[in-house]
């Protein structure tokens, strides 16, 4: 069998000029395959945490603003923690400085989608919650695709091995594949 391969190798390089000779030979990449439109997927961020510190008169500040604002909603307020909804519920604020102490993390976090956030709520919440804290930074960042066609004709190329999990509609095809896990620093999502 190897020798009729070698052959059929052999005479299909024979019967090309020399500038099909330094082309690489038959592949069964995906890069190869052949598109008939391009599609134009609507990029966005999907989710976001930022992390930061809250010093001890910036916490009693947003304690205090945080008590009479009707856009926010508090709960499990002791002296030294809280946690909120804000802005219809799109928002969680958690504060806790002795987890934050005992675990050397920083004090504040903030998680929310920016896709379901107003452009006047998102700037409320820079100016009035965000604002407040130091040290602040993501921990999480989540960039999604959003393809208006059929997800099973995508896939995902990376260096390293990624774990998959796919979510289907009720018409059996996926409709949002997550690329990697959550802890990772590595990972996408397409919709």
């Amino acid at each position: 069998m190897y020798k009729n391969n070698h052959a059929n190798h052999s005479n299909h390089l024979e019967n090309h000029d020399l500038d099909n000779f330094s082309k690489t030979g038959y592949s069964n990449s995906r890069l190869d395959a052949h598109t008939v439109c391009i599609s134009d997927p609507k990029l966005s961020f999907d989710a976001m945490t930022i992390v930061g510190n809250l010093n001890r008169d910036n916490a009693q500040a947003l304690s205090k603003f945080m008590s009479v604002e009707p856009q926010i909603r508090l709960w499990d307020i002791l002296q030294t923690k809280f946690k909120a909804k804000a802005l219809q519920e799109k928002v969680y604020i958690e504060y806790d400085k002795v987890k934050a102490d005992s675990w050397d993390r920083r004090n504040m976090r903030i998680e929310f989608n920016p896709n379901k956030l107003t452009r006047d709520e998102m700037i409320w919440l820079k100016q009035n919650i965000i604002s407040y804290m130091e040290d602040d930074g993501f921990t999480r960042l989540d960039l999604a695709f959003d393809f208006e066609d059929d997800l099973s004709d995508y896939y995902a190329m990376s260096d390293k091995a990624v774990k998959k999990t796919i979510f289907y509609g009720r018409n059996g095809k996926p409709e949002t594949k997550y690329f990697g896990v959550r802890d990772s620093n590595r990972g996408s999502v397409a919709k």
